[in-house]
């Protein structure tokens, strides 16, 4: 019995372990991303501009009653 819970603990130490390393790979890489968003100095919004939205009009004759019973 005490041999189990010596291998779960080194399971969960283990666990624990990878999840760190997996937080530490993925804080570099939101950093390195950072650092390429603000060195291209907003050329990549640039490049491709979206094309406005038409503007919608609102409907000429509203419900008298909305809801109710």
């Amino acid at each position: 019995m005490e041999e189990q819970q010596k291998i779960g603990a080194y399971i969960m130490i283990g666990l624990m372990v990878l999840l760190f390393g997996f937080a530490i790979v993925q804080a570099f890489q939101i950093g390195v991303l950072e650092d390429s968003i603000s060195g291209a100095g907003g050329a990549v919004a640039a490049a491709s501009p979206q094309p406005a939205a038409p503007a919608r009009s609102a409907p000429q004759q509203q419900p008298a009653m909305v809801g109710g019973c």
